[in-house]
């Protein structure tokens, strides 16, 4: 069977990946652009790029949800603080879609539970259909890994002004709606 996960980037897939294929029975396929169906099975899909093709894809489905604010935050630091003006806009559309997924029935998972709650991970990937074949090491969960750093902005509210008050604006609903902020 194939699982397919999907997330708004910067949500923890690598950390992910690296779970799936070195403690379940299935491999992961992180990020990949181009791929030929069916895939060998089992195998999970971890893109953020195969939203428009969610309503095609056969298999099991999950998101992982992050509050925005962290999202921004996140590819502000990876950008090296040049973050595009419309990127609001662009993840508003992108917030969008999740909402419809996690309407429809898709697994959701909150990236702070799927970095730092074994037990919760494990319960996720199992109704993802993937199976533990061995137990996750609490070490690698204690491990906090951010390959983005914090050289820009340590904090949400280190952001300039405009791009948090046109996030709120634009994403305030799903913020509320899945954060109760």
């Amino acid at each position: 069977m194939t699982a397919y996960i999907f997330s708004t980037g910067a949500s923890g897939t690598h950390f992910l990946a690296s779970i799936i294929d070195s403690y379940t029975d299935h491999e992961a396929f992180h990020e990949p652009r181009r791929f030929t169906l069916p895939l060998p099975t089992p195998t999970v899909v971890i893109n953020g790029f195969l939203r428009e093709l969610y309503p095609t894809l056969e298999g099991t489905h999950g998101v992982i949800l992050r509050d925005p604010r962290q999202v921004m935050l996140s590819f502000f630091n990876r950008r090296k603080g040049k973050l595009d003006p419309g990127y609001p806009a662009h993840l508003q559309g992108v917030l969008t879609t999740v909402d419809q997924w996690v309407e429809t029935g898709c697994h959701k998972i909150y990236f702070k539970e799927m970095v730092s709650e074994r037990g919760r991970l494990m319960q996720w990937l199992y109704h993802l259909g993937v199976g533990i074949t061995k137990p996750i090491p609490k070490e690698i969960m204690a491990t906090k890994v951010n390959h983005n750093g914090r050289g820009y902005a340590a904090s949400y509210e280190d952001l300039p002004e405009g791009l948090r008050a046109d996030l709120e604006l634009k994403c305030g609903w799903y913020i509320e709606k899945y954060f109760g902020d």
